[in-house]
């Protein structure tokens, strides 16, 4: 819960100028932006379009997620209950992006 702010009128001291410790607009580097976008370009190159979208609904179901957040609650693999589903996957590059999709579910799902 936030805490509310009260302004008085009080004086404010002695204040201290700080000289511009920032560089020039021109001398700042944007980063790259590793967003979303470069999420879907490696997950694209690590399985199909189609695996991904099964595994994405699969992931948010409400049983699913429950089953999941039991396991993670427990100090264990969320994806551990699934094991049967995943046994049939044997690229880890593929195992990983699953364990990626299901913190993400978990995390949007509180």
């Amino acid at each position: 819960m936030k805490k509310t702010i009260t302004y008085t009128d009080e004086p404010l001291g002695d204040i201290q100028v700080v000289a511009d410790f920032l560089p020039p607009p021109e001398q700042l580097v944007f980063r790259e932006d590793k967003g979303k976008s470069a999420e879907c370009a490696e997950r694209s190159t690590s399985m199909n379009a189609s695996l991904e979208q099964a595994l994405i609904h699969f992931l948010n179901q409400p049983d699913i997620i429950a089953l999941m957040q039991e396991n993670s609650d427990n100090d264990r693999p969320a994806v551990e209950g699934l094991g049967d589903i995943l046994l049939e996957i044997e690229e880890d590059q593929t195992r990983q992006e699953i364990g990626r999709m299901a913190r993400r579910v978990l995390e949007n799902n509180g």
